[in-house]
């Protein structure tokens, strides 16, 4: 069989299959579309698709089932954006996506800059940010900024074992609230305590990060940490 004949079979059965994934994805069989767009070619618009039915899967709790983590998703999109520009305005508009549309990585391609103070500003109050604790028997908190400058961060919940019972109790961490400021890319959060902590936005790969600027600790992500228990 000649070269042209072979890739034009395999170029037509790459799209059979994305076309399959098109028609499982249009009727809710989300499962069946992701094995199918799996099987396409690695296209831009293939790379779409694949990270879109993992946010309708995301949205449906199925996060551990099928690995639709929020960087996994983002990184198909990453993909498709680096071999295609033009796929930035499809992705904007995509509604199915809202999953990962909270991510600094996304808010960037809206065209937001972590370098800029007033960029930063805005972009603070749209992306959901989240503590990942070290144990097991822990649960992350969250850090939340508002328009209007305030912040509040809950600290999270960790759960002693109580060997004379054998049950767990959980302890609340403290919470705190303040407000914040940005300058020179530094976000600087005044608690209502006296205390202050400064902060600075950077990317590590397709996850956000709060990096302490005192000690360099990573403090809050803009994923959640998931399917660790």
């Amino acid at each position: 069989m000649c070269i042209f004949c072979l890739l034009l079979i395999l170029t037509q059965n790459g799209r059979e299959t994305e076309i399959l994934g098109d028609s499982a994805f249009a009727h809710g069989a989300y499962e069946q579309a992701l094995e199918h767009y799996y099987q396409a070619f690695d296209t831009p618009i293939v790379f779409v698709k694949r990270a879109r039915v993992l946010s309708a899967l995301r949205a449906r709790g199925l996060v551990c089932d099928y690995d639709a983590y929020i960087d996994v998703i983002l990184e198909f999109l990453s993909w498709a954006i680096e071999q295609d520009p033009a796929m930035v305005p499809l992705i904007l508009e995509d509604t199915v996506l809202y999953e990962v549309a909270n991510t600094v990585l996304f808010k960037t391609w809206e065209g937001a800059n972590i370098e800029n103070d007033s960029s930063i500003v805005v972009l603070l109050p749209g992306v959901n940010w989240f503590d990942h604790p070290e144990a097991i028997t822990a649960i992350g908190g969250q850090m939340v900024f508002h328009e209007d400058g305030a912040v509040y961060v809950d600290w999270g919940t960790y759960y002693e074992y109580d060997e004379e019972s054998g049950e767990f109790f959980a302890h609340s961490n403290n919470e705190q609230t303040g407000r914040f400021s940005v300058q020179d890319s530094e976000i600087r959060i005044s608690w209502e305590d006296g205390t202050t902590s400064v902060y600075r936005i950077v990317l590590r790969g397709t996850c956000g990060v709060l990096i302490d600027t005192v000690d360099g600790r990573e403090v809050f992500y803009d994923h959640p940490d998931e399917c660790n228990t």
